[in-house]
């Protein structure tokens, strides 16, 4: 008879192990492992998955709040001729939408702050306002199709630089008005010469009056006049 528990040879009859003293013919007992925190583990778990939830709640309250993204607010035109000819081409083809696009952003932001809505829902509201007077001027001038358009062209012809002292002046008046900046840096009106194919005819007009005004590095449109474009060009065609 050997001992289970060190392997050597016990005498007949003896009831421990000689050598290492164990019981005879009863192997030691295994240690017990020692016991998993798993209350302390599951607690981190929680909390973890809970910061994780707020943080993506906060961030989609954030881009809901601001119009979707602060991408909207970077992205515009860094040359005036780029603003001009798109205002221009999205009010002839009665498009309200890519006219709004045009609009410096202090302008929606204060519609969105006016209205309390996101600037995304200012956008839109602006937009269907506009299209709405767009829809107007389709029935006033019935004979007129923006679809008959082709090669759409705008140039500068003269412009009229505005001063420091009228962008420092147009600064304080929009900030008293509407209670948030417009960080106007540059401002010119100009006189552009509008010139394509109409129902295969050629047409050429000049409008005066449009205001470009640069803030934060990008060009716009200070204030939409649609129905001024459509009329002369109405005029031009008839």
């Amino acid at each position: 008879m050997f001992c289970q528990t060190c392997g050597a040879k016990l005498p007949d009859g003896a009831a421990f192990c000689p050598v290492c003293g164990s019981a005879a013919g009863k192997p030691p007992k295994p240690a017990k492992p020692p016991k998993k925190n798993t209350g302390l583990l599951i607690t981190l778990i929680v909390l973890v998955a809970a910061i994780l939830v707020a943080s993506v709640a906060l961030v989609f309250v954030l881009l809901s709040r601001d119009g979707g993204s602060r991408a909207e607010e970077t992205e515009g035109f860094t040359e005036s001729e780029d603003v001009l000819e798109q205002y221009v081409g999205a009010a002839l083809a009665m498009d309200a939408k890519s006219v709004v696009e045009c609009l410096p952003e202090a302008v929606v932001r204060a519609r969105a702050d006016e209205k309390n809505i996101s600037v995304r829902s200012a956008r839109e509201e602006m937009a269907a306002e506009l299209q709405g007077v767009l829809d107007g001027l389709r029935d006033e001038y019935a004979s007129y199709d923006s679809g008959m358009l082709e090669n759409v062209s705008v140039e500068i012809r003269d412009q009229d630089k505005w001063t420091s002292k009228e962008i420092r002046d147009f600064n304080e008046s929009f900030r008293d008005t509407n209670d948030i900046a417009i960080g106007l840096n540059d401002a010119m009106t100009v006189e552009v010469k509008i010139s394509g194919r109409y129902d295969g005819d050629t047409f050429n007009f000049r409008v005066n009056g449009i205001t470009l005004v640069r803030t934060g590095g990008f060009w716009s449109v200070l204030e939409e006049n649609c129905q001024a474009l459509i009329a002369a060009l109405h005029t031009e065609i008839n």
